[in-house]
């Protein structure tokens, strides 16, 4: 497990992949609509985006965003596999990459490890 931190906390891990806390903007559009809201966290596997829209479980999304460092946007295709809407919750959806390709796949894979490495080495 490793750790994680949030919101000024340590957290354990207990995903497969490492999730990287990020907060970037992101461009949207699913079933014709457009929306914007901004990431919460990153893997290789999908990403939180807090955003006041509402889309279904199961939602096809287009996601355009800018990985810090890259002077790229990323491009992914996703679907929605949780939607956060209680007063208790941030706001916002949770996006699965079923079928990320290996250019996405290789720049998140290096911006994960690059920054939590950074992480590592400020935490000795």
């Amino acid at each position: 497990m490793q750790e994680r931190r949030t919101a000024g906390e340590a957290q354990l891990e207990r995903r497969e992949t490492p999730r990287l806390p990020l907060r970037v903007d992101v461009n949207c559009n699913a079933a014709g609509a457009s929306f914007s809201g901004t990431t919460a966290n990153l893997t290789v596997k999908g990403l939180f985006v807090e955003t006041d829209a509402i889309l279904p479980l199961g939602a096809e999304v287009e996601l355009h965003l800018e990985l810090p460092g890259d002077g790229e946007p990323l491009k992914a295709s996703g679907r929605v596999v949780r939607a956060a809407q209680r007063a208790s919750d941030i706001p916002g959806l949770a996006i699965e990459f079923p079928g990320l390709d290996d250019s996405a796949r290789t720049r998140i894979e290096e911006l994960v490890k690059e920054t939590l490495a950074d992480y590592a080495r400020r935490a000795v």
